[in-house]
């Protein structure tokens, strides 16, 4: 468990299956996260957390409030490189917990763990460019823009941009 702020990142517990449900049944969510949405059962997400927990490369944690562990999101270090050491983030907030710091202190959290514990010096994302809003918080976590795919996502049946952005956690 990793405390920052008001929030924790922890492992997934059986009953945060419940919490989960809804966010990966969330459409506009997980279309910003470029997934392709499909109705999730309890079954489903209790079986994609056992899935990620498998993977070496990956690590994911559930977002929490401190005060009652309510699960605010969840948050993954996916292509973990132990060689060349970085990863990639994926963040994924409920809608009632965005605009409060959760996602700001998720990722210092989230950066912490992966310098002093994973030894990596590179984050790297990517972003849809019209999502201006997460945009905006990469960059005031010091995250600088690499590039842009043109036309690399396809969603509603049009091509969308995608930003490359990278973060340095150590020289």
């Amino acid at each position: 468990m990793i405390a920052r702020g008001s929030l924790v990142l922890r492992e997934w517990r059986e009953s945060d299956i419940a919490q989960l449900l809804p966010l990966r049944n969330d459409v506009p969510t997980q279309l910003q996260l470029m997934t392709r949405p499909r109705p999730n059962s309890a079954a489903s997400v209790r079986d994609w957390l056992i899935a990620k927990s498998k993977q070496s490369d990956l690590v994911l944690f559930v977002i929490a409030s401190q005060a009652d562990d309510s699960v605010l999101g969840y948050l993954q270090l996916n292509h973990i490189d132990a060689v060349n050491r970085h990863a990639s983030l994926g963040i994924c907030l409920a809608s009632s917990a965005q605009g409060k710091g959760h996602g700001r202190a998720a990722c210092e959290a989230a950066f912490s763990y992966a310098r002093e514990t994973l030894c990596l010096r590179k984050i790297t994302l990517e972003v849809l460019a019209e999502n201006t809003r997460a945009i905006a918080l990469y960059e005031k976590l010091d995250f600088r823009t690499v590039g842009t795919l043109a036309g690399h996502y396809l969603q509603d049946n049009r091509w969308h941009d995608v930003v490359l952005m990278e973060r340095m956690l150590a020289p």
